[in-house]
């Protein structure tokens, strides 16, 4: 079989095409520990808050069930912050 051949037929060319997949992964291993992390975290129902520096509204990045805090990250300006909430009583949408 030639060189060339066997390339395209490696697992790191098929993990090439794959690009989420790490993340997925990571997300994985997150969630395990109490954390929610990527979509999951973006979709779930928490209360809305608005950035304490510029007043824009912020986007979760990690909601932690163990230590009921959430994580927040502003668009417009960058900032990022974590507040303490209760835990979600709720399921995440899907």
């Amino acid at each position: 079989m030639s060189a060339q051949r066997r390339f395209w037929q490696s697992t790191a060319w098929r993990k090439a095409l794959l690009p989420d997949s790490g993340m997925a992964e990571a997300e994985g291993l997150a969630a395990g520990t109490g954390l929610l992390t990527g979509e999951v975290a973006r979709t779930t129902q928490v209360a809305a808050a608005a950035c304490p520096l510029c007043d824009a509204p912020a986007e979760v990045v990690v909601i932690d069930l163990v230590a009921k805090q959430t994580s927040r990250s502003c668009p417009a300006c960058g900032h990022r912050w974590t507040s303490d909430e209760p835990a979600l009583t709720q399921r995440p949408r899907r």
